[in-house]
């Protein structure tokens, strides 16, 4: 993802890849959010404090704090850390930019250990309710008398499972991280060839501690996962007694 492509540019030079990505990110984590009884909670409390009766107002300001306003404080914030620590030149948002590859994976974990729940859970419901439409269909139990008490796996091994998609997802982006770290430090090295910049012993050093602030991040992104994923769901469609 660092060369040049024919029409598009550089991905890490371009607005709308890291604008994409962020949204991308974060927005897994809003959509899983939005699916626990933890945000119905906040949702009355909003409302009881502001004295709203229709949810979209108080939806629309989740919305833009999980994905405004807390990805510009995380991500301005590990940006001006890392900068500090690597002296780079670059501005905030160039640093955001340049960093925002590391997003994806842990993104894709989240997007993936919460639709791989439903899947998971649900992995058998398709038969039975094959077996209904048949049956209403032909007037007949052709395919059998549906079986409703099918479901899926147990909450007890896909939790592993999710677990699993998103200590993956948290591994690559500490990889993208790290990747990105080390040629950021040899862009940065004013001497030597790039070999000789590698093997120079403050270099892993210098590596880590440029890599510090993002890999914090994506692991708060990761705890926040999982604790979204140990909290009881809900269906929309119930706010302020609908």
């Amino acid at each position: 993802m660092t060369g040049s492509r024919s029409g598009i540019g550089m991905p890490e030079q371009r607005n709308d890849f890291a604008g994409l990505t962020v949204i991308f990110t974060f927005g897994a984590i809003l959509n899983a959010f939005a699916m626990i009884s933890p945000v119905y909670a906040l949702e009355n409390a909003i409302a009881k404090s502001t004295g709203l009766t229709v949810e979209w107002p108080i939806l629309a300001a989740i919305f833009a704090c999980l994905l405004v306003i807390e990805p510009a404080l995380l991500l301005f914030g590990s940006a001006a850390i890392s900068r500090r620590l690597s002296q780079s030149t670059d501005s905030l948002w160039g640093t955001v930019k340049q960093y925002a590859p590391s997003l994806l994976p842990i993104g894709f974990g989240i997007w993936l250990a919460h639709y791989g729940f439903h899947f998971f859970t649900g992995l058998l419901t398709v038969i039975p309710v094959s077996q209904n439409a048949a049956k209403q269909a032909f007037g007949s139990p052709w395919l059998g008398t549906p079986q409703w008490q099918l479901g899926g796996l147990p909450e007890s091994i896909v939790y592993p499972i999710e677990l699993g998609f998103l200590s993956l997802g948290l591994l690559g982006s500490w990889m993208v991280t790290w990747t990105i770290t080390q040629r950021t430090n040899i862009k940065l090295g004013r001497t030597g060839t790039t070999r000789e910049i590698m093997s120079s012993p403050v270099y892993p050093k210098s590596t880590m501690a440029t890599m510090i602030p993002w890999a914090v991040l994506h692991f708060l992104l990761f705890a926040s996962a999982v604790w979204i994923m140990n909290q009881p769901m809900d269906m929309r469609g119930t706010f302020l007694g609908g």
